[in-house]
């Protein structure tokens, strides 16, 4: 009967709850990923998955310019009316900053040869900081109001279309269009899919912008790009250093090795690990809203983000590389080394990722921000001097990785005790 009663506690609390339908999206999502995947690594080279790798880093450090930390606020907002206007002011914001970055690049890509290797794609980079600014704009938003249906059916339709796509330009028109071609086409149609429910579905329609509070906005929030921006922008640029280094140092293929790595140990964090973020957040927003604190909370997320970790962890760290090699192809089984090297970095990422979100509910941002800069910093030193001094590159992930599990240290303590309040 105990037992019985406790399982029936477990299946009543909003958490699990909405965990669960973000999880059963993002599972399925990745379900597709992870079948597709031996498929896709005998259509796509390397060379092809690196040339994927350096988009998506430019991409993604741009990006954080566009989205300026400020969707976060949607969640923050205690009245309603402000959180809906909000939305509309990161949508302005974000197209201003995207079309300021695309006339830059134009003009940098027209009098140099940077970015020669990624050719025409090289200029449809605004456009995809643009569609991923509507999307975690609008996931915030689904977040705050608990539409978590929403989410779950955009991240399946969004993983079908985008393989689909991908397999079939790789297959029947040109390998190296594939990847690109799928990835453009995936964004578009998520930035659709959000739109559409929050523009025109009367019941949650989003209500007409009133512009004369923007203004308002920016300086009330100004903390969040003052601090959270400068954070966000060195954290990607942290997270994309490898691509950089390695594309210069290693060549492409050592590129394209690394970025599926990264793909392939991105899975458990993706497949239940950011539904648990998304939850914590809007859950621990609200809780820290009402008593000044969150730490029970806290501790409980840790605990089942530890346990998701851990099983994926011990798999890599044992046969990695044989997995690679057996399940994609022998041209794989140097990015299983990498995966072998990089998934300590990893298992701390799927804990961390949803609890440094005490560092914004506290309004700690700028003690982020220095964090973020002294490890850049440390990064950089690090990989030069390994390329000086060392022929092998793997050494380079070496120390990436152990100086990632120094700086996540530091940031899981002082989240904890953030956790407890002021």
């Amino acid at each position: 009967m105990l037992i019985k009663k406790i399982i029936q506690s477990i299946f009543k609390s909003d958490f699990v709850r909405n965990t669960a339908i973000l999880a059963s999206g993002a599972v399925l999502a990745q379900v597709i990923s992870i079948f597709s995947a031996p498929i896709s690594s005998r259509v796509f080279s390397p060379e092809n998955y690196g040339v994927l790798g350096v988009y998506m880093g430019i991409s993604g450090v741009l990006g954080t310019l566009t989205f300026s930390h400020y969707p976060q606020a949607i969640l923050i907002a205690k009245e309603e009316d402000e959180a809906q206007n909000l939305i509309w002011f990161c949508f302005f914001l974000a197209a201003t900053i995207s079309l300021v970055i695309g006339l830059a690049m134009s003009v940098i890509l027209y009098f140099t040869d940077w970015l020669n290797d990624l050719g025409f794609w090289a200029y449809t980079i605004p456009v995809s900081i643009m569609l991923n600014a509507i999307t975690t704009v609008l996931s915030v938003w689904a977040n705050r109001t608990k539409q978590y249906k929403i989410i779950s059916k955009n991240r399946v339709v969004t993983a079908i279309f985008t393989i689909s796509i991908q397999l079939a330009v790789g297959f029947f028109i040109n390998k190296k269009f594939g990847l690109m071609a799928g990835l453009l086409t995936g964004q578009i149609l998520g930035a659709v899919l959000l739109i559409w429910p929050f523009l025109f579905r009367e019941e949650i329609k989003i209500r007409l912008p009133r512009p004369e509070f923007f203004k308002e906005y920016a300086w009330n929030y100004r903390r969040f790009i003052m601090y959270g921006t400068p954070a966000d922008f060195i954290n990607n640029l942290f997270n994309q250093l490898p691509v950089y280094f390695l594309s210069s140092m290693a060549g492409l293929s050592y590129v394209g090795n690394f970025s599926f790595a990264q793909r392939l140990l991105g899975l458990p964090a993706t497949l239940i690990g950011n539904s648990i973020a998304d939850v914590f957040r809007q859950k621990a927003s609200d809780v820290y809203r009402q008593k000044g604190e969150c730490s029970e909370l806290f501790k409980k997320t840790g605990r089942t983000l530890f346990l998701i970790g851990i099983i994926p962890l011990i798999i890599m760290l044992l046969f990695a590389p044989q997995i690679f090699a057996f399940v994609f192809g022998e041209q794989w089984r140097k990015a299983g080394e990498m995966a072998r090297i990089l998934s300590p970095l990893f298992f701390f990422r799927i804990i961390l990722s949803p609890l440094s979100y005490l560092y914004t509910l506290a309004g700690r941002m700028r003690e982020d921000l220095i964090i973020h800069v002294g490890s850049v910093g440390v990064i950089t030193l690090g990989f030069m001097v390994s390329n000086q001094f060392f022929s092998n590159k793997d050494l380079l992930l070496v120390g990436y990785s152990a100086a990632y599990f120094g700086i996540y240290l530091i940031y899981l303590t002082r989240s904890y005790q953030f956790s407890k309040g002021n």
